[in-house]
């Protein structure tokens, strides 16, 4: 079944990422938080992603992942 939505969270602003046809990546132009991440655990803002398949199912995925947990940070 193909991804057919990827939502990205970070400092509970959410957002809709597309898919580029030419790097085959989700892609989206995010905008940093406008505090420091000095209060967040590990000085870092984790970041969750939601892809949901075309028939509705989601996974998702966040700082707590054993395998993309420690890309899913945001200094």
């Amino acid at each position: 079944m193909a991804v057919s939505t990827v939502k990205a969270t970070i400092n509970s602003q959410t957002y809709d990422l597309t898919y580029n046809d030419v790097s085959k990546k989700w892609e989206a132009t995010i905008t940093a938080p406008p505090t420091t991440s000095w209060n967040q655990p590990s000085n870092k803002y984790g970041i969750t992603l939601v892809a949901t398949d075309e028939a509705g199912n989601s996974t998702t995925k966040d700082r707590t992942d054993v395998t993309l947990g420690p890309d899913l940070q945001l200094r």
